[in-house]
This record gives structure tokens, sequence and C-alpha cells, in this order.
């Protein structure tokens, strides 16, 4: 799913910037800044398919960010996804969405499992 692969770029991003340190050469500070443009990019546009299925998320994302150039201050790991499960109380979606997420979350422990019998 195109959130979940959102959450793993954000995740090794946030340890690529962090192991990086204060004294990264020129060309690993490029190397991440060019990384966190193009995952900034893909989480833009999931924020705007998310908000043509679940309009009220709209609406709360507007009070979090109020246009690009303030989402532009924040790093890609600090922005939220908003998965179904993770919706703020008053915004719902449609179940269909819940069921699909969980679907792919049933799927994902299956590939967790799978990895975890292959290294044993």
């Amino acid at each position: 799913s195109v959130s979940t692969d959102h959450a793993l770029d954000r995740q090794k991003l946030a340890i690529d910037r962090n192991s990086l340190g204060l004294h990264g050469t020129y060309d690993q500070k490029t190397k991440i800044m060019l990384r966190s443009t193009a995952l900034m990019r893909k989480i833009e546009a999931w924020i705007e398919a998310q908000h043509m299925y679940i309009p009220a998320l709209h609406v709360h994302c507007a009070h979090i960010a109020t246009d690009r150039k303030e989402m532009a201050e924040f790093l890609p790991q600090d922005i939220a996804l908003f998965l179904p499960s993770a919706l703020p109380s008053g915004v719902s979606c449609d179940v269909r969405l819940n069921q699909i997420e969980w679907q792919l979350r049933h799927a994902q422990c299956g590939d967790a499992l799978d990895d975890l019998r292959d290294s044993l």
C-alpha cells in the first residue's frame, strides 16, 4: 500500500538523518535532502487523494497547516498520514476504508511472520 510505503520511507529517512549527525559530508546531506523532498511530494499526493475519500479530514488538516508553505516547515517524518484507524475523533470515513486497512495490516503481519521464519 502507498501509505505503508510512505511510513517505511519516513522511518528510513529519519534513521538516516539521525545517523548523519552534525559532521556529514556535503554529498550525504544532499542525498538526504533529495530523499526528503521526494518523500514530501509523495506525502502531498497521498494527502490530496485522502481528502477525496475522507472530506472531513481536509477540514481537520486545515487547522494543522493552512497552506503548502507551512507544510514545508515540517520534516516528512513529522506529518501524520491518518490511516482510517488513526483518524482523529469526529472524523469518520467509509467502513470499506477501515476494512481495506485491516486487510492490509493482516497481510503485513503475514509478511512479517514469513520474514521471521526465513531468518530462523
